[in-house]
């Protein structure tokens, strides 16, 4: 029972989270995950050797470093200048 009112803290483990976080078409590998933690890019949370992970945070992390691929130059649709 939460009596604070406060949300619990929701932590799985790397393959859980590319689970949750990704379509089987499109997911990455654990090993890429964990990667990612140990450089910073999505944020953790170690336990000695284990590692867990925060979906909300890293879904927040993953938006916030994301860019959008550059849409190719449209060629001109004619008419002189």
């Amino acid at each position: 029972m939460n009596l604070d009112n406060t949300p619990k803290l929701k932590l799985v483990g790397a393959q859980a989270l590319l689970e949750e976080l990704f379509d089987a078409d499109s997911r990455p590998s654990v090993r890429w995950a964990l990667y990612q933690a140990k450089k910073g890019n999505i944020p953790c949370f170690r336990v000695g050797k284990l590692v867990y992970f925060n979906p909300d945070r890293v879904r927040e992390a993953i938006e916030r470093s994301a860019t959008e691929a550059p849409q190719p130059p449209r060629a001109n649709s004619g008419g002189a200048a």
